[in-house]
This record gives C-alpha cells, structure tokens and sequence, in this order.
C-alpha cells in the first residue's frame, strides 16, 4: 500500500526474539479467541456514500488520498476506516493477464477478494503465534458503488523507517511466513517498498497494513521452489502453500496451542481450511496454462506429491 502513515512463531532450532509489548506469562493459554470472521465489522464507514471526482474516490470530504501502483486508498480519519480500491495501469493487468491469461484479481473478482481476507486472517493467526498479538489489519470484502473493494480499520501511528529494526522486523517476518508456507515479497526486505506496508501504531507496534500483491514475481519464497513448481503456483501471485501451512502447524501443534489457547487453535484451522478453498476457487477458475504445463512437467520428472 505504501499510503498510510505508515512473527514468527520460535524456528525449531532457535530461541524466540521477545516482543517489545509482550502478553503477560500465561495470558494466552487457553484463552477464549473470537472465531475467525470473513468480513470485518465496519457499519460506521458504510453508512457514508462514496463518490469519484477525477481519479480520487472521496468519503462526504474527511478524508486523505493515497495512490499506489495498482490502487487508490482512502483513508477517512473521522470514521477510522481504509477503504482500497484497485485500478492497476495497463502494464500490470497486460503482466497478469500473460501469466495467468485472466484479468487483474483484485479489481473486479470477488473470489480472489475473498481470498485477500482469508490470507490475512491466516497471517495474523502467524504473528499471534510468534508475538503474542495480532500485527496484521484486517479486511473485509465490500461491493461499494458498484465496485468492490476491501475496507479495513484505518490504523493511526507514524510511517515506518527504512532502519535497523525495520529490516529485522521484515527478515523474521519473511522467514516465518516462507516457513509456514505464505508468498512474501509485500513484506520482503529485498522489495524497497516494502516498510510502506507496515506502520507504528500508537503501542510502538509495528503492523503490516498491506499484503496483497500488484505485480506478478517469477520467484517463490526460499524453500518453496520445489512446491511451486509441482503445484503450478508459477509464477507467482498471492499464494499459499497449505500443505506446507499444515505441517508447520502440525511441527509446532503444541506451541501453538499454547499461544493461541484451544478456541483460538480451533479458529487458526477453519481460518485455514476456509482459505484453502477460496484460494482454490480463484485460482482454480482460471485458466493458468502456464503454471499448469510447468507442473505437468515437473509430476512426470519428480512424480506426484506423497
């Protein structure tokens, strides 16, 4: 996103880097979790009308406009909300439309929007794991106007340095999400926009604000080369490796059962089942001829998945 002002659950073979707002010993233990929920509650912002004057979507005038590659994002102080709205330029819907010989996901396809909410929820249930708290905004999918869009809390706080801790911050995040099976170039520390997807919020948390991709990348996360290819997610956009996913949830079951408690474990698995299958439904409706030929290939030369 880059506009707004602006985890890792321990590696087996490492301590944990502590949190510098840590929850008191044993908080998290089976504590009650809310269940995961597809749409973010936000009745306050829907009850305003959106309006377009130009090329910048405006909220009854409190608000401020912030352009990214692929979107604008209004980001309504008065009413706390963020509401993003994808418009990619020709050069990212002709890149997409190659790879994937669809349109560009996010502007108008409710199943890929679905997806972008389910992803997100799966990697605040990462970040609880590995800090204890909650680092990713949500979203919720909303047809607004006509258009769809994804509306989320506007997060308050600063815009986030490109520092020492920063950077450290990016890296744990990288390696813990390849690790659980999630694509991470929007918070890669070699993508040079990617501390505009995070902001210190008014705790001196660092939170993601933005995961979701606008350029198509050739290159799968660090150990996900193998996976990748067998399973045609290539190139790649967005996605996730849930067998990967499952057996990082399998490896460290007690950790986090521990952290999250037995309702908010219960919720980590729907939450992860119910973005297997919107995942599924988007990518599976699309033709994808590349991706499915490079894994025609590599089944016949590494054989089928065990």
């Amino acid at each position: 996103m880059g506009p707004q002002a602006a985890l890792m659950l321990a590696h087996p073979t490492r301590p944990p880097r502590p949190h510098p707002n840590p929850l008191p010993a044993g908080e998290g233990e089976n504590r009650p979790t809310p269940p995961f929920q597809l749409r973010y509650p936000m009745p306050v912002m829907l009850s305003g009308k959106l309006s377009t004057r130009g090329s910048a979507v405006n909220v009854n005038g409190a608000s401020r406009v912030e352009h990214s590659i692929a979107s604008t994002v209004v980001l309504d102080v008065e009413r706390g909300a963020a509401i993003k709205t994808y418009k990619p330029p020709l050069a990212v819907r002709l890149l997409y439309r190659l790879a994937f010989q669809a349109p560009f996901p996010y502007e108008s396809n409710e199943r890929a929007l679905t997806a972008a909410v389910h992803r997100r929820g799966i990697a605040g249930f990462l970040t609880r794991c590995r800090f204890g708290k909650d680092l990713v905004a949500p979203i919720s999918a909303e047809r607004i106007d006509g258009r769809w869009r994804l509306v989320g809390e506007l997060v308050r706080g600063d815009k986030v340095e490109s520092d020492a801790e920063t950077q450290a911050f990016l890296r744990d995040l990288t390696e813990m999400f390849a690790e659980a099976g999630l694509s991470v170039w929007q918070i890669n520390p070699r993508n040079p926009r990617a501390r505009t997807n995070l902001i210190r919020n008014r705790d001196g948390d660092l939170i993601i604000i933005d995961l979701e991709s606008a350029v198509v990348t050739p290159f799968p996360a660090p150990g996900q080369w193998r996976a990748a290819l067998r399973n045609g997610s290539f190139p790649v956009f967005d996605d996730i490796d849930f067998g990967r996913l499952r057996a990082w949830m399998g490896e460290n079951e007690a950790e986090v059962r521990r952290t999250l408690g037995a309702d908010g474990f219960a919720a980590f698995r729907r939450a992860v089942d119910e973005g297997e299958a919107s995942m599924a439904a988007w990518k599976g409706a699309e033709p994808r001829l590349w991706g499915r030929l490079i894994s025609g290939v590599c089944r016949l030369i590494i054989g089928a998945p065990r």
